[in-house]
């Protein structure tokens, strides 16, 4: 819950920053804006005075939520389950950037405001653990993702819309570094199951379908303040794919050495897996996968390659991706 609650900080920066100071630059719809002219200093004021809070909420959350996770993660590796513990918490007072704000036009009859932003979070968190035994930091925490920011519904009264809707449109990135005695936890194997059950958390709540929701309003529609409007359904086939390298060593002798290929398709948080093609360099499939959309704009179409692998992890054989709205004006599409 710790990187739920910060992004609701952000959220809070973001309201409290940035729409007041697109309402003085006079932005237009769809439009990409620089708003870093904006005198924000009044809010950097409220937000230093707000920090010993944030810093309680977040040592809270990361012992109540991060802690368990991060041992859960370890235990599957047989590193045993109090493996890891925080020790101190600081999260620091450097605040989240937002840059690259763009605004959705209106649409017809969808009483809601829309607008895209890249999000980072680089922080100077001082935050120590003790991790197998050995008394060590946590350092160069990193969030990174394009998010979206909904307001919804519209009102004629105060506050104006009934609520927020925040999520990340593709998988954001995380990162982070353990430093000292505790550098065995930056093994390839440690961390990337760390790494995993933390996305995995992220991308149930708050990508894309998934939301955070923040309702202000108790007289608006609580329909439009939780749910998203729907636009539309996109169709997708992944129709096929060729040329995929051949494998060595024993699956050749075996003559195996050709890839189990399949593809994982996904807008956001929801994806779709092809069935299996065994022993195949390359592979073509029927099947369409449907991905509900708010608006067509903003949303990347990701593919990814596998092969199947029932003794290992599956191995990564590439990745496309595909800008929905700038693919859907190609003719014949």
């Amino acid at each position: 819950r710790y990187l739920i609650q910060m992004i609701k900080w952000m959220l809070l920066i973001y309201l409290g920053v940035t729409i007041p100071c697109s309402y003085a630059a006079g932005v237009s719809q769809g439009s990409q804006t620089d708003f870093s002219s904006g005198d924000t200093s009044w809010a950097a004021d409220v937000l230093h005075q707000l920090s010993p809070r944030v810093n309680e909420m977040g040592t809270r959350v990361l012992n109540s939520r991060v802690e368990p996770l991060v041992q859960g993660a370890l235990a599957a590796l047989n590193l045993g389950r109090k493996a890891f513990k925080f020790t101190r918490i600081n999260l620091g007072e450097i605040q989240p950037k937002i840059t690259n704000i763009r605004t959705h036009g209106a649409i017809r009859n969808m009483e809601r405001i829309i607008l895209d932003f890249d999000v980072v979070y680089d922080g100077n968190a001082d935050i120590q653990v003790a991790i197998l035994g050995a008394a060590s930091g946590l350092r160069n925490v990193k969030i990174a993702g394009r998010a979206r920011l909904v307001l919804s519904p519209t009102m004629n009264e105060l506050p104006l819309v009934g609520g927020v809707q925040f999520f990340f449109l593709t998988k954001p990135e995380i990162d982070f570094d353990f430093d000292g005695l505790a550098k065995i936890a930056d093994l390839p194997a440690i961390k990337k199951k760390i790494k995993e059950d933390l996305l995995k958390d992220l991308n149930e709540q708050a990508v894309y379908p998934n939301r955070i929701t923040i309702p202000l309003s108790f007289t608006a529609n609580p329909q439009l303040i939780w749910q998203p409007q729907i636009s539309g359904i996109l169709g997708v086939k992944l129709k096929s794919v060729q040329g995929l390298p051949r494998r060595g060593g024993m699956r050749k002798l075996l003559g195996q050495d050709k890839p189990d290929v399949y593809g994982i398709t996904s807008v956001g948080a929801q994806e779709w897996r092809t069935p299996v093609v065994k022993n195949s360099q390359q592979a073509t499939w029927n099947d369409w996968y449907e991905f509900p959309l708010e608006v067509v704009d903003g949303h990347l179409l990701e593919i990814n390659m596998y092969d199947d692998d029932t003794s290992s992890s599956d191995e990564f054989l590439g990745y496309a991706a595909i800008d929905v709205h700038s693919a859907m004006q190609t003719v014949h599409f």
